[in-house]
């Protein structure tokens, strides 16, 4: 997934975890960015106590995380936010880390979902062969209830599924289950 800061990803991400705890599934938050907010992701319905949160330091490490939860298969969703990183060391090719990722994934019944920023920085660019989806975030609209922020509107863009060809456009309102207070309280 890829958007810009406030595009509703973080959001949409945090969702997409909580549907998958719905069925009793396991989810691993990768933090590289160190951006994880515990309380907005349990507005957004996250269980915190179900949701394991690791903060590598590297790409390195976040790839060799990934792999090992990918090989272990007892996840229901991986998260690997790349949003922020602060990695300032680059690995030679991190195509051939994600290569080593793909199979691994294949195998395992675990989703794995990137967050990325748009324009992805061009160590990333390796990833848009690997993945099956490729979706891009864009706020459209803040939703109110009278003063108070509930959510906002977004459009999500299918840059790419397998399953489908052509580019598709959805219209998704994303709403907090705690209205954000218009006077900052």
């Amino acid at each position: 997934m890829i958007g810009i800061p406030t595009s509703g990803m973080t959001t949409l991400a945090h969702k997409i975890i909580a549907n998958a705890q719905g069925g009793q599934g396991a989810a691993v938050y990768i933090d590289l960015s160190g951006t994880f907010d515990p309380d907005y992701a349990i507005r957004c319905g996250v269980m915190l106590d179900r949701l394991l949160l690791v903060r590598p330091k590297t790409i390195t490490q976040t790839l060799d995380i990934a792999r090992d939860l990918f090989n272990e298969g007892k996840l229901t969703l991986v998260l690997l936010d790349l949003l922020n990183e602060r990695d300032t060391t680059r690995p030679r090719d991190v195509g051939t880390m994600l290569r080593k990722l793909h199979e691994p994934l294949a195998k395992s019944r675990t989703a794995a979902l990137f967050l990325l920023n748009a324009p992805q920085r061009p160590q990333w660019q390796a990833l848009e062969e690997y993945t099956d989806i490729r979706l891009l975030i864009q706020r459209q609209t803040w939703l109110y209830q009278e003063r108070d922020i509930r959510g906002y509107r977004v459009q999500v863009t299918i840059l790419k599924d397998k399953s489908s060809p052509g580019e598709k456009h959805i219209i998704l309102d994303l709403t907090f289950d705690d209205a954000v207070k218009g006077n900052g309280a």
